[in-house]
């Protein structure tokens, strides 16, 4: 599924047991998080039920005993694991060298992601962020199947404009393809960027008002 509708779905409370956000986008991947974050933890108290991990600090055991907790005076626990992708090798089977003695039963941990996110605890919202991992994976593949894989990477340049269109129409702001091309090529390409002038350009606005070439310009800085 793509970042959207990840966010979309969690806004509604469609809420899946696992999440591999994957992808080099950042500031997509961090939106993701934010909103998956914000449905999970919904009426519950975080400093009980969110445990935020880094996987090479964390071993995959500490991943999914946390993972299998349950929550406590709430409806789920929230589990989030950063830099999944260090599990992986930059050659040979893909385990990192420095965490193959971190799986007990001799798996890798990314193998061992891949059984738990096959039978995941109901009452958790695991999400596994990574920025690349191998196609061929197990828990790529069965995240792909299941449909808990989440696209973040950046949009090319020539579908910025697009981006910046459908984002500004999500907050009730009509804007031209043209114009939506002037403020990719006046903020363009960095994402967190694009975002920050889209904001500033809504603000100025006003809510509901169509988006200019003349508000950009009072805005953005060329």
């Amino acid at each position: 599924m793509t970042n959207e509708q990840a966010i979309r779905k969690a806004r509604a409370g469609e809420l899946l047991p696992v999440y591999l956000v994957l992808g080099e986008e950042a500031f997509l991947a961090q939106e993701v998080v934010a909103a998956l974050r914000e449905a999970a933890l919904s009426g519950a108290a975080a400093a009980f039920n969110e445990e935020k991990l880094i996987a090479g600090e964390a071993d995959v055991d500490r991943v999914l005993g946390a993972a299998r907790m349950l929550p406590m005076m709430a409806k789920r626990r929230l589990v989030i694991v950063q830099g999944v992708e260090r599990w992986e090798r930059s050659s040979g089977d893909g385990e990192g060298d420095a965490v193959t003695a971190s799986s007990s039963k001799g798996a890798s941990p990314l193998d061992r992601l891949a059984e738990y996110a096959a039978n995941p605890a109901p009452t958790t919202t695991l999400l596994l962020v990574a920025t690349k991992l191998d196609a061929r994976r197990k828990l790529v593949t069965l995240a792909k199947k299941q449909d808990f894989l989440v696209s973040c990477e950046p949009p090319a340049r020539s579908a910025l404009p697009t981006w910046i269109a459908r984002r500004a129409k999500a907050r009730g702001h009509d804007i031209s393809s043209d114009v939506a091309g002037v403020l990719a090529q006046v903020a363009g390409p960095d994402l967190s960027l694009v975002a920050d002038a889209l904001e500033r350009t809504m603000l100025y606005v006003g809510e509901g008002a169509p988006i200019t070439e003349q508000a950009i310009d009072a805005c953005v800085v060329r």
